[in-house]
This record gives C-alpha cells, structure tokens and sequence, in this order.
C-alpha cells in the first residue's frame, strides 16, 4: 500500500468518525430541546392556542422564519396596539418547524388576549397569516375550483400539544425548536 492511499484510507476513517460524532450530537442537542419544549409550564397563560400555520411548498426555512416573525410582530402590534412599540407587550407563545422537505409547516402553543373574543383572535390570526408572503390558509382545487382550508387553531384542552409539538420523528435539528420567535414571559393582556 502506497503512503498516499493510507493517508487517504486514515482521512476517510476521520471524516466518518466526525461525521458521526456531528450526528450524535445533533441528536443530543435535537432531543434536550424537544424536553425543553414538552416541559414549558403553559397554566398561567391566557386561553392558550394549539396554532398550526402552513407554507406554500418551496419555502425555504430562513425566508419562513422571517415570515414568522414578520407574523409575529404584526399579531402583537395589532393586538397590544402602542403599548407594543412602548412597552414590548407581547403574546406568549413557543413554536417549532415541521416538515422541512415534504409539507413545511409550524405548530406554535399561543395565547390569546383578554379583550378579544375568541371569534374576533381567530380570525385576526388567520388574516395576518394569510397575508404574510409564505402564509397559505387554504389550497385550491383547480379541477373543482373549491377552496380547501388548512389553517388550523383551536383551544388547548389538555397537555397532549406540547408532547405532540415537542415529537423527535418529524424533526432535522435543534433549530427546529424557533426559540428567536419564543416569548415566555408573562404579561397582563
């Protein structure tokens, strides 16, 4: 065996022992963030929200993270009015991406304000979303021309949304957990 071929046999040897080293510590840090997402204590939140936003196929997850945010900043603007901008009043919420390559979409746990009905915050929810570049709320059917939603958002009614955002199989990394977009602390809505 040439000098040059055990350099590169030894190389190959390394770079798959990094490569599975990175991965098992992708793994480490994807699972420590999925049990910080299954173990945020929701029971002082307002009315909190199961939230399921979808994006049109071909979204990129950068672009959808400034969609998300952008969203964000939107629904507390509308919702906190000044006290927004003075104050930073924000809705909690905790969110994580889904289906990056197949059907990409974003589950989020989100309080809901004291002064709005439940009717007037879901529909707020929907049309901010609805009009964010990537936000999709319905498919259409050409054939058929019929409109099919697939925004979703309903009450939490029990803890089973926090064990179901915070699920391994649908996962890539551990930024999937959108922690920029989080807010955790309490505020008087």
């Amino acid at each position: 065996m040439t000098a040059s071929l055990v350099v590169l046999k030894n190389y190959e040897r390394l770079n798959n022992s990094m490569k599975t080293n990175d991965m098992r510590q992708n793994l480490k840090n994807l699972n420590a963030s999925m049990d910080w997402v299954r173990s945020i204590d929701y029971t002082g939140w307002n009315a909190p929200y199961a939230v399921t936003l979808n994006f049109w196929n071909g979204t990129e997850k950068d672009d959808a993270t400034k969609d998300i945010t952008h969203f964000l900043n939107r629904l507390d603007a509308w919702v906190f009015k000044n006290a927004y901008r003075k104050y930073g009043k924000r809705l909690r919420r905790v969110g994580v991406f889904e289906g990056a390559d197949t059907n990409p979409h974003y589950h989020m746990l989100l309080e809901s304000p004291n002064h709005l009905s439940d009717i007037q915050f879901e529909l707020l929810v929907e049309s901010l979303w609805g009009s964010v570049r990537s936000g999709q709320t319905y498919i259409w059917i050409e054939s058929t021309g019929q409109r099919i939603p697939i925004f979703t958002m309903e009450r939490v009614y029990s803890e089973g949304w926090l064990e179901y955002i915070g699920k391994l199989r649908t996962k890539e990394s551990a930024d999937d957990a959108d922690v920029m977009n989080w807010y955790l602390h309490p505020v008087s809505c």
